[in-house]
């Protein structure tokens, strides 16, 4: 499932390969190296993709973190740092009294932040392991991506964070630049959806009970 949030910025020369595949923000540098595409979530599998080199950054701008807001109030909950140097793993920090850094360019409010500098005390888990893809072509992800280019993907198992998300998530990235960002949202399951599962739940335990009179 596609659970990208379009942010109304890309227009005109800024899409580059129709919709928010091909999106860069206004005023910055257009093209796939910089390109954020998008967010997809597949069970409890989170896979990021863009152009956008998410190990080592492009034009000496750094790859940033992945922020999650999961209580639904405004800021972010947990940053998310992928770890490229010796492994491919990430850990999971707590947002408390650690401090939030912007990009170098600020495009607009979902722009921000760039990365966590955490307080020592804020990991919540760490030493994960994430899969990284690179040079993926059109038909490796599955057509639902545009553009001419090749594609990056960093795939996470949302169950292994420590992150609890009973109330769906917003989720964001960007780089140092700021040149593109990336949102998504999953959304909470719908009280139809829940109540439903409750009385699926309820005449299970009532077979159960049934069954297990039927034995006495």
């Amino acid at each position: 499932t596609n659970i990208t949030i379009w942010d109304g910025s890309g227009a005109g020369q800024y899409v580059q390969y129709g919709g928010e595949d091909g999106e860069v923000e206004p005023n910055c540098q257009t093209g796939q190296v910089w390109d954020m595409e998008g967010f997809f979530l597949k069970g409890t599998t989170l896979t990021m993709v863009g152009g956008f080199d998410f190990a080592d950054g492009y034009g000496g701008y750094a790859p940033g973190d992945i922020f999650f807001d999961v209580d639904g109030v405004a800021g972010y909950d947990y940053a998310l740092k992928l770890n490229f140097t010796t492994t491919t793993t990430f850990d999971v920090y707590s947002i408390g009294s650690g401090t939030l850094v912007e990009p170098y360019y600020s495009q607009n409010i979902n722009s921000t932040p760039w990365i966590y500098k955490p307080a020592s005390d804020e990991v919540v888990v760490s030493d994960i392991s994430f899969d990284y893809q690179t040079g993926l072509n059109n038909a490796d992800v599955a057509g639902l991506l545009g553009g001419d280019g090749t594609h990056n993907a960093v795939a996470i198992d949302l169950s292994s964070t420590g992150i609890t998300f009973s109330k769906g998530f917003l989720v964001h990235y960007t780089m140092e630049c700021g040149n593109d960002n990336l949102m998504g949202a999953a959304p909470v399951p719908e009280p139809q959806t829940l109540l439903l599962m409750g009385i699926g739940l309820l005449g299970l335990a009532f077979i159960g009970r049934k069954k297990l009179g039927d034995r006495s």
